[in-house]
Formats: C-alpha cells, sequence, structure tokens
C-alpha cells in the first residue's frame, strides 16, 4: 500500500459472536480489491493454552 490508498475497515457477524470476523479491504495496484479477513480469536488446547488466529487473504477484481 503506497501514497493516499485508503483502507476500509469491515466487520463482519455470522451466526453470533463465535464466528465474528475482521476484514480490512484496500485497493491494489491493478484496479482490484484486497480483502483480507481475520478471524476472532480461539484457544487452543491441542499444543497448550494460546490464542490462535485464521487469516484469510481473497483478490477482488
Amino acid at each position: 500500500m503506497t501514497g493516499a490508498q485508503s483502507l476500509v475497515f469491515l466487520e463482519f457477524v455470522r451466526g453470533g459472536l463465535a464466528d465474528r470476523s475482521r476484514a480490512f479491504v484496500f485497493p491494489d495496484q491493478r484496479g482490484g480489491t484486497v480483502l483480507v479477513r481475520m478471524t476472532k480469536p480461539y484457544v487452543e488446547a491441542r499444543t497448550g493454552p494460546r490464542w490462535v488466529y485464521r487469516i484469510e487473504l481473497e483478490i477482488l477484481p
């Protein structure tokens, strides 16, 4: 991201608080849009107590 490009923050709630995710949307250099979603953290118990985030990247036309 360079210059005066704007960053838009969105928050999605699908099916209640357990399925909340946050998304950042910004334009890319070819005129498309990049959507980056980060899910609400959850505790991973198998490897010891720690917060885990899932990050998804989607490039839209």
